[in-house]
C-alpha cells in the first residue's frame, strides 16, 4: 500500500499596505449592524423551524 505524503508549501505572510487600515475602521463600525442581521437572520430561522414543526404534527384528535 502506497502512501501519499504532502508536501508543505511554504507559508507567505502578507502585509497589508497602509491603504487598507482605514477598511478595519469600516470593518469595526459595521460590526454591530451584521451582528443584528445575524440576529435577525437567525430569530426568523428559528420561528419557521418552530412553526413547520408545529404544521408537520400529526393532528390531535380526541379518541373515545
Amino acid at each position: 500500500m502506497r502512501h501519499f505524503h504532502l508536501r508543505r508549501q511554504p507559508h507567505e505572510q502578507r502585509v497589508r499596505s497602509s491603504a487598507h487600515e482605514p477598511a478595519r475602521a469600516l470593518d469595526a463600525a459595521a460590526a454591530p449592524a451584521v451582528d443584528a442581521a445575524l440576529d435577525q437572520a437567525a430569530a426568523l430561522w428559528t420561528t419557521r423551524r418552530i412553526r413547520s414543526f408545529l404544521v408537520l404534527q400529526p393532528g390531535c384528535t380526541p379518541r373515545r
